[in-house]
């Protein structure tokens, strides 16, 4: 795609490509709970994973994710991408993946004789040393030759005293049934746990596909919606002024707190000068809300009202808790209005939950960052404050840049107290705790 294509709609990177792109996995249409599927099936047991699909059915796209997924948890993993080697060939594409480098004879340690035992030695002294599981994923298994597949059988013995030394993960088209089901592929077949088919995305779920494709390519829309956001009327007008902007993932108060990341400022007048400048005129979106959240309705309303100003639309769709649920919990909903609260008075504890990708209970939008996965890896356990607090900024600012979430605000709480009560804390990032609470 050209440059000039790309600059005339407005877009940082093709929409649509052969080589599957991460940062654009559409996590609906079951997609989101298919991977969550699949990370545990080679997290937790101890037998091959087969996961087959037609052509275009997003099989490759599931495979890196998963990939990406897994280095993100501190395994090893080699990808073969394309695996017509011969048997003679795939262990050693396999050891160049996980940059295995030939052994060395020792007066106490010879070089095993076969290759198959010089893989075992060198993946056995790794998981000893590191305490690193090893994950092998084929690509396009469907076209190994048979004899390769028996070859990858034999991988799959080498074990532990605890754990198989190598989780293998096929995924290929229909064909790999077929050609499990031969009577020579009898000892592979048995080693299969899991199957899992990748279905083709179904009609219903087209639109939310394109639409969630194009705001991942497009420059500029995301800032056209958090821009348009009347964020100091939304804090005036429904809290009552009780209530502070927030501009970052980790809000105010909480270490490592870093707003001059934001750049979504402006308000209508800047968002329709974007959407001028893309040449789009019929900009919309829907935003749900739960009926019976007062606070949150109005709040729609008011983002409704800044959107007509800016030269779009919004429409608010009020649902029942089962009908928004069930839409949240699917990836279905393209806007929606949350809120919050951290147990913990931690940055990394506070990202997690929202923008880990394996955190698929309460990262709604179905966030996906394999950086910012690996950051919350690293943060989490780390002991060094300056270390901790570089890697939290480093977060934020793709976080607050890929812009998977507005930021409407945080609220200012007011506790009244007598004046014999003592002790009380109030952290205006959590929730209230009254275990230091005393009375003179």
């Amino acid at each position: 795609m050209s440059t000039l294509y790309l600059q005339h709609f407005g877009l940082a990177e093709p929409p649509f490509t052969i080589t599957p792109n991460p940062k654009f996995f559409f996590s609906g249409a079951e997609r989101g709970r298919l991977l969550e599927a699949l990370v545990y099936a080679v997290t937790t047991d101890e037998g091959i994973t087969v996961a087959m699909g037609e052509v275009g059915s997003g099989k490759t796209m599931l495979a890196r994710m998963l990939a990406d997924r897994l280095i993100a948890q501190g395994w090893n993993v080699a990808y073969l991408a394309n695996p017509a080697f011969a048997p003679n060939e795939i262990l050693a594409a396999v050891a160049y993946d996980l940059k295995i480098t030939p052994l060395r004879a020792t007066p106490d340690a010879p070089v095993p004789d076969t290759q198959l035992d010089r893989l075992n030695v060198a993946l056995l002294h790794r998981y000893q040393t590191t305490g690193r599981r090893t994950a092998l994923i084929v690509d396009e298994a469907h076209a190994m030759p048979p004899a390769s597949l028996e070859e990858l059988r034999r991988l799959a013995n080498l074990e532990t005293p605890q754990h198989k030394l190598v989780q293998i993960v096929l995924f290929g088209q229909p064909e790999l049934g077929a050609i499990l089901q031969s009577p020579q592929m009898r000892a592979l077949r048995e080693r299969i746990l899991h199957r899992f088919v990748v279905p083709p995305l179904p009609a219903s779920a087209v639109a939310a596909y394109l639409q969630w494709q194009l705001e991942r390519a497009l420059r500029s829309l995301p800032l056209v919606e958090r821009a348009a956001i009347p964020y100091q009327t939304i804090i005036d007008q429904v809290m009552y002024g009780f209530a502070q902007p927030c501009k970052s993932p980790v809000p105010a108060g909480m270490p490592t707190s870093d707003f001059s990341f934001w750049h979504y400022d402006g308000g209508p007048a800047k968002a329709r000068e974007i959407l001028d400048s893309l040449g789009i005129k019929d900009f919309s979106f829907d935003l749900a809300v739960r009926i019976g959240f007062s606070v949150h309705e109005q709040i729609a309303v008011w983002i409704q009202s800044a959107m007509a100003e800016a030269g779009g639309k919004v429409n608010i769709l009020k649902m029942t808790d089962a009908e928004y649920l069930e839409k949240f919990n699917s990836g279905a909903l393209h806007a929606f209005i949350a809120e919050w609260y951290s147990w913990v008075n931690d940055p990394i504890y506070h990202i997690h939950w929202n923008f880990n990708s394996r955190a698929t209970a309460t990262n709604g939008v179905g966030y996906s960052n394999p950086r910012v996965d690996q950051i919350i890896d690293e943060a989490m356990y780390e002991p060094d404050p300056v270390k901790r607090e570089a890697l939290s900024k480093e977060a934020q600012k793709i976080i607050v840049d890929e812009a998977p979430w507005a930021f409407l605000f945080q609220i200012n709480y007011v506790v009244a107290a007598r004046k014999n009560i003592r002790g009380f804390q109030w952290n205006t990032d959590t929730a209230t705790r009254y275990w230091m609470v005393s009375k003179e």
